[in-house]
């Protein structure tokens, strides 16, 4: 790689990872740019890449930015053709506020060493793309699956950002780190930078990163060792707790703002506000936000098909407990309360037990959700006791007065039982359900008039 990166390389395994340098004090660090996302398992034929995001106020140049990765000991300017040193031979990059910038590991040699391109993205601003050109048989090396990390730097001064050093706190941004063993281990994010070894970002900034003293160095953040597959990437979630939990594996979004599958309400944490979205978006279609995020299975339409696909993505992004089963989503015969594959007698000992709240069990409340509404009311009550008492009684549907006659004496007892339905018995039900739904409804008017002006005098 030249052998002018030798001073500064010594200085980037000093500071990126091991530590134990002596640094002047600290200083608060600006977080505005982040790595957002990290890809280091690449789909076949794809690159590797950091992503880098602009989440603060201000236009932000890269004249004076850098990037360091290790083990391989590699670092570069972020110019539009990036360099390892010297005055600057090209333009820099200028991130709007939320622009990203994605840094791509291309095995491609001879130089050019890197080339530069943009395009727009799902968020309305703008992706800028700096392709780094390594030999082929380097690029494994590069952003290394097995374990390594990655920081970004501004070497603006009192730095000198032509030779720069990499001994300085107050210069680095961000940092990441990766892997399954060793050193390594876990998945950190600011933390092995804040401990007492390194000594590069001091608390507050590491926030719980830290362990209550003697702190080891790496203990406090280690996570249970996952391995990324391809075309997986980590993703930040824009928290600001400087841990593990800050990050989740999900398919690579290159460019684009990250997405958390399952996560219906968009904010790259899963919690009980999906939960409510999932059940609120069911036989919706999936074609617009929020609904679409539920749409799990790609069929247009959040069904009971797409819940099996969200309490798996609930047990890998949240920390909660797992939800119950929707209503809507139940396997149960309603008026089965005792789900004995019966509808009796012996089930009102175990519908009363739903109905106080003594029995929570969710097979048990879908049998007694008589009309699948997800409310336990006097419908459930009234739906419930004909199920129970079988077929429904003799009845002549209209004579909701009961006088053996449909005619104008029964308007007035439906629009009462239209517009106060209560809890009615089976008698009183029977007659006024012309349509035979169970329930009494609007819908059961315009069979009503029919018989009126068949049978009615």
């Amino acid at each position: 790689m030249g052998q002018n990166l030798q001073r500064p390389l010594s200085l980037c395994l000093a500071t990126c990872f091991i530590g134990g340098v002596v640094v002047p004090a600290f200083g608060s660090v600006d977080q505005s740019v982040v790595i957002n996302e990290l890809c280091v398992t690449p789909a076949s034929g794809q690159d590797k890449y950091i992503e880098i995001l602009n989440r603060g106020p201000n236009t932000v140049s890269t004249l004076n930015w850098w990037i360091c990765d290790h083990p391989i000991i590699y670092y570069a300017r972020l110019l539009q053709v990036p360099q390892t040193g010297g005055p600057p031979a090209a333009p820099p990059i200028l991130l709007q506020p939320g622009d990203f910038l994605v840094v791509r590991i291309h095995p491609q040699f001879p130089p050019p060493t890197g080339n530069y391109s943009s395009r727009s993205n799902s968020a309305g601003t703008t992706t800028h793309i700096l392709q780094l050109n390594i030999p082929a048989p380097a690029v494994p090396s590069f952003l290394n699956q097995n374990g390594g990390n990655f920081s970004i730097w501004d070497q603006s001064p009192p730095s000198n950002p032509d030779d720069p050093s990499f001994d300085v706190p107050q210069a680095m941004r961000d940092f990441l780190a990766w892997g399954l063993t060793g050193t390594n281990s876990g998945l950190k994010r600011g933390c092995v930078a804040s401990s007492p070894v390194a000594m590069l970002w001091p608390p507050p900034v590491s926030g719980d990163c830290l362990v209550p003293t003697p702190p080891p160095v790496f203990m406090a953040v280690n996570i249970a060792a996952v391995a990324v597959g391809s075309g997986e990437s980590i993703n930040y979630n824009g928290h600001s707790a400087n841990d593990p939990a800050d990050y989740f594996l999900a398919p690579s979004t290159e460019g684009e703002p990250n997405v958390m599958p399952g996560d219906i309400d968009g904010d790259l944490d899963m919690d009980a506000d999906d939960y409510a979205g999932f059940v609120a978006c069911l036989g919706q279609s999936g074609g617009s936000p929020p609904c679409s995020r539920a749409d799990l299975d790609g069929s247009m339409t959040v069904d009971c098909a797409d819940w099996p696909l969200f309490a798996s993505d609930w047990a890998k992004y949240s920390s909660l407990s797992e939800p119950p089963v929707p209503s809507a989503c139940l396997m149960c015969l309603h008026g089965d309360v005792n789900n004995d594959g019966t509808i009796n007698g012996e089930d009102i000992g175990a519908f009363m037990g739903v109905a106080v709240g003594d029995d929570m069990d969710p097979v048990h409340r879908c049998a007694a959700d008589v009309d699948a509404n997800g409310i336990m009311n006097c419908e459930d009550v009234v739906g419930f006791v004909r199920l129970a008492l079988g077929a429904a009684p003799d009845c002549l549907a209209g004579d909701i007065n009961l006088d053996g006659l449909v005619d104008g004496g029964d308007i007035q007892p439906l629009v009462d039982m239209l517009l106060n339905p209560g809890c009615r018995t089976n008698v009183e039900i029977c007659p006024a359900d012309v349509n035979g739904d169970s329930t009494i409804s609007p819908a059961d008017v315009a069979g009503f008039v029919d018989l009126l002006l068949s049978q009615g005098s």
